[in-house]
């Protein structure tokens, strides 16, 4: 992400809260009411990092998006802070859903000087004890709103980190939205954040990528369950395809981790389950007719059934005719309409209109895409009449 310049916003000063019996490296809100997950429609607060955990501390990153999770500009940052950001993190043993009502540490003055990024250590934690946290941040005039619930687990007394040291915050790792799960595993991807707009890093230095999973309520690390993964061209985010038959039926914990000049990165956490995942079928394209004029045919295209990452092109077929005809025939003879911008940026899915067709018609449409590696997935055959005069 771009460094957003502006100038520093005088830090809000936080009172301990009276008892505590927590230690913190920032200090505790204690006026803050909690109104809940709502009130504010232009910013949110993800990609929260859980790093160093010790048996008695861990140190939590998270980061302003926009509302729809896009970076923000250099102008929108600007604009956040000067809606008087007041942030931090909460806290609460176990698996919960903690609020500014419960354990919470204010760092807002991070963020002003982390420009939209705000950084917070928990001190005086219990080892070997599992913990949930989310960010939480009002602005001016909005409710208090929250990020995602994060779990982790303190270490053992006497138990150490491993591997090469952990990284500073040199590199920014982002572990994006699990979105496919299979009953053995799942699809990640992990990007370093930032990384077009950066002269200073050596690609040439990374030395092993990939992704780690551990039991639901765990921080994984490379001494966990590690899978290696697949780079881009500039070697700014990897992949995987996670198959594993030990991942069947449990909830787990994935982070992805890079190992940079002899120092390893962190991702932030995401949870997934393969308890009620559905077995893998075939790839699936399914269209049907929602509507017709006297002279167009609305298709619908359900494409979620494909892996997108892979489709190079995607196509209607469409042919005017009172015969019955295989979609081998349709695309052979048919009018070709390239509809691929469409279902990506429907995520899979889109309605298509096809236009020009003679009124009182029966037409027949197939849909077609084909992926990379020149596999194709053909639809079933749709037959529509355009309506009478």
């Amino acid at each position: 992400m771009k460094k957003i310049s502006f100038r520093l916003v005088a830090a809000m000063m936080a009172m301990l809260m009276a008892g505590a019996t927590m230690l913190t490296s920032c200090d505790k809100d204690d006026d803050k009411d909690d109104n809940g997950d709502g009130g504010n429609s232009k910013y949110a607060l993800v990609r929260t990092n859980i790093s160093n955990v010790t048996t008695t501390t861990a140190t939590l990153k998270s980061t302003f998006v926009k509302a729809d999770g896009t970076e923000i500009s250099k102008e929108e940052g600007e604009a956040l802070m000067k809606a008087d950001p007041h942030v931090g993190f909460c806290l609460v043993e176990g698996q919960g859903t903690p609020t500014t009502k419960d354990r919470t540490i204010d760092c807002t003055e991070s963020i002003m000087e982390g420009h939209g990024t705000m950084t917070g250590t928990f001190e005086g934690l219990r080892p070997n004890t599992m913990y949930s946290v989310r960010a939480w941040a009002t602005l001016k005039g909005s409710a208090t709103f929250y990020g995602d619930v994060v779990t982790f687990r303190t270490h053992e007394e006497g138990q150490g980190g491993g591997g090469e040291e952990e990284g500073d915050d040199f590199i920014n790792l982002v572990l994006k939205e699990i979105n496919t799960v299979y009953t053995n595993g799942c699809k990640a991807k992990a990007y370093i954040d930032g990384f077009d707009g950066r002269t200073d890093i050596d690609v040439r230095l990374i030395q092993s990528f990939g992704f780690c999973i551990a039991n639901e309520g765990s921080v994984p690390t490379v001494n966990d369950r590690v899978y290696e993964g697949t780079p881009n061209e500039k070697g700014s985010s990897f992949e995987a395809e996670i198959k594993d038959e030990q991942l069947k039926h449990n909830n787990w914990v994935i982070r992805a981790f890079l190992v940079y000049d002899e120092k390893i990165y962190y991702s932030n956490s995401r949870s997934f389950s393969t308890i009620d995942a559905e077995e893998e079928g075939e790839d699936e394209l399914v269209i049907s007719a929602t509507n017709t004029t006297l002279n167009s045919i609305s298709i619908y295209i359900n494409g979620r059934g494909l892996n997108g990452q892979q489709v190079s092109t995607g196509k209607l077929y469409y042919i005017q005719t009172n015969e019955n005809m295989e979609p081998a025939e349709i695309m052979q003879v048919g009018i070709e309409l390239d509809v691929y911008q469409a279902v990506y940026e429907g995520h899979g899915e889109a309605t298509v209109n096809i236009d020009g067709l003679m009124f009182g018609a029966r037409h027949l449409v197939v849909g077609v895409v084909t992926y990379s590696n020149g596999e194709v997935i053909i639809s079933n055959v749709v037959e529509a009449r355009t309506q009478e005069l």
